[in-house]
């Protein structure tokens, strides 16, 4: 009877683990299926279940990619950092690639600062790409001077091009001399100032036309009139006019260094 106990339970034991072995074969298969139609968000949600009930890990760099390609850069770079973490790398260029954007795009600027902790530069052809990532850390982190010493060193080592080192180099340079605060002062000064040293002539033309005409309005009304009128006349439409000509330069100088910061990036990376 006893024996008979035993081996009803055994049964029970290698049923269960023979439903929950298929149920995570189907999940897997759900999983794979979703990633190939590239619905990675959906493939990631379905990756995420079977990592929480199995062990297994043939379904991690699976897993990795969906979390990736769908742009939920929390999870990929705490994935691909394990995944370096356990020396699972394997000479792949991919994987640190989805380790390096990862981390620039949660701002884990440190890990790609930090004395080369994974030994990237011990891999001839991880070290150009390993470069490019801390110089694009640096970028991201307005450190300027950090950028340019590394533009020059790479430069010298022939791991940039002299006319692309020069051309990151000018760029930083003319995001540098963008302040929007800056700016939208010398429209405070004199409208369309700030547009005017942009080079958009265009509105710095209607900033500057538009206030002088408002401004004499101003003038009038309070000569003719009265001088509250004159108040009331500049807290209605001049002042409006004229604090958003400074705000607008402002705008356009944070649109033009956001240009400016996407050309780098386009320079770097190509």
């Amino acid at each position: 009877m006893k024996e008979l106990k035993v081996l009803c339970l055994l049964f029970l034991i290698n049923l269960f683990q023979f439903s929950y072995g298929q149920g995570i074969n189907e999940l897997l298969d759900s999983a794979n299926f979703e990633l190939k139609r590239e619905n990675y968000k959906t493939a990631f949600e379905l990756y995420k279940r079977i990592d929480f009930f199995s062990d297994r890990n043939d379904f991690k760099w699976n897993m990795l990619r969906a979390s990736y390609l769908s742009k939920n850069f929390d999870d990929s770079y705490l994935l691909s950092k394990n995944m370096l973490d356990e020396n699972l790398f394997s000479d792949s260029l991919i994987l640190l690639d989805y380790f390096a954007v990862s981390a620039l795009n949660t701002e884990n600027y440190d890990i790609l600062l930090n004395e080369d902790y994974y030994g990237f530069a011990d891999y001839e052809s991880f070290y150009p790409s390993y470069k490019q990532y801390c110089l694009l850390a640096y970028f991201r982190q307005k450190k300027w001077k950090e950028a340019n010493d590394l533009i020059q060193s790479l430069k010298t080592i022939k791991l940039l091009n002299e006319s692309k080192a020069d051309s990151l180099i000018i760029t930083i340079n003319e995001i540098v001399k963008l302040n929007p605060d800056k700016i939208a002062t010398k429209s405070l000064i004199l409208p369309g100032l700030g547009q005017l040293y942009l080079k958009d002539y265009k509105n710095a033309s209607h900033a500057f036309l538009l206030n002088a005409g408002l401004v004499a309005g101003l003038f009038t009304t309070a000569i003719l009139h009265a001088p509250i009128d004159g108040v009331l006349f500049w807290l209605t439409p001049i002042s409006h006019y004229y604090l958003g000509n400074a705000n607008a330069a402002s705008e356009l100088t944070k649109a033009k260094i956001d240009k400016l910061c996407f050309e780098f990036e386009r320079i770097l990376m190509n």
